[in-house]
């Protein structure tokens, strides 16, 4: 036979069988310089800093903003650092400065503005707020309002936090914000006044997808009658409103039947009280004519409600004087009675 099998043969069967077995327990073990699995590494976050760091900052940063108020070299020079950092567009470099002292957070909200670039006005905003107040940024909102800029004021409302998101399902609500006693108007409001000026596009961006915004809107717009003509796009927002009471339905579904049953009856008793009063007003002023206005001449007057008519009297003085307010009583007595 072969060499193989000559081998084989001079192995002792157990001998055969325990190689066997150490050669299985070779291949399941994992080899010795094979390495643990390395544990997973938590994420830094950073090292928190202590209580005396924290407040050598905030008296370092309330010396800036000492020296930025009085003015002179040291703004100026500190001024220079925030334009360059702005023109290298280093902004998260720029925000760290600008949270020093509000003088030049102003300054990094006005070199923003304009830019088209919303989005980190208001992640420069909410930044700028959380360290220096919201209220000391109320001047930025207010020089952009002033400057029909209302995208950008938008913009830095949101970033303070006071954008008038939230809306009560009541009536009222002013749907703003204040913060550090400084009382900013809601997004909504800034909204309105581009549709008022026409510019549909910018305030339907303003509002955007937010149905808790287009709702304050639609409600000014409702109740104030401004910008009516964009009011129709934002009825969809209404869904916010809880659903009326059984007690309420019930009583607008009176109301609607007090509609439908009392309507032709009003409207023949206004075209009966014209017809009497202008036959008696034509005894004095032959071209006199009297026509029903209002909810019983539109047909939607419930049963309730009063007649409404308006005289024209050709050649009647305006105002009356004494004997011409004497001459017009007198017919209408004749009407009443």
């Amino acid at each position: 036979g072969s060499a193989s099998c000559l081998r084989s043969a001079c192995v002792p069967r157990a001998g055969r069988r325990a190689g066997r077995t150490r050669q299985t327990h070779m291949q399941d073990d994992p080899p010795p310089h094979a390495a643990e699995p390395a544990a997973r590494k938590k994420k830094s976050r950073g090292a928190r800093l202590s209580k005396a760091e924290r407040e050598a900052r905030r008296e370092a940063r309330l010396a800036s903003a000492a020296d930025d108020a009085a003015g002179g070299a040291p703004l100026e020079r500190r001024r220079t650092a925030l334009r360059s950092l702005v023109a290298s567009e280093q902004w998260d470099a720029a925000a760290a400065l600008g949270c020093e002292s509000t003088v030049l957070a102003l300054e990094l909200l006005r070199a923003l503005a304009g830019s088209g670039r919303e989005r980190l006005l208001t992640h420069t905003a909410r930044r700028l707020a959380d360290v220096l107040g919201a209220a000391s940024l109320a001047p930025a909102v207010e020089e952009a309002t002033a400057a029909h800029r209302y995208r950008d004021a938008a913009a830095i409302v949101r970033g303070v936090g006071v954008s008038g998101a939230s809306c009560s399902s009541e009536a009222g609500g002013a749907g703003g914000g204040s913060a550090g006693g400084y009382s900013f108007g809601g997004v909504h409001e800034l909204a309105l006044r581009c549709f008022e000026r026409g510019e549909v596009a910018e305030g339907a961006e303003i509002l955007g997808g937010e149905p808790r915004l287009q709702l304050l809107a639609l409600r000014e717009m409702v109740s104030s009658r401004r910008a009516a003509g964009v009011a129709a796009q934002y009825l969809g927002s209404l869904s916010l409103l809880p659903h009326p009471a059984a007690a309420a339905e019930v009583a607008l579904g009176r109301e609607a039947a007090s509609l439908l049953h009392g309507a032709p009856a009003l409207a023949a008793a206004a075209a009966e009280a014209a017809e009497a009063i202008q036959a008696a007003l034509r005894s004095a002023w032959p071209r006199a004519e009297v026509q029903p206005y209002g909810s019983g001449a539109l047909g939607l007057g419930a049963s309730g409600s009063d007649v409404d008519l308006c005289a024209l009297l050709p050649g009647l003085p305006t105002p009356l004087s004494k004997q011409g307010r004497a001459a017009l009583a007198a017919p209408l007595r004749r009407a009443a009675a």
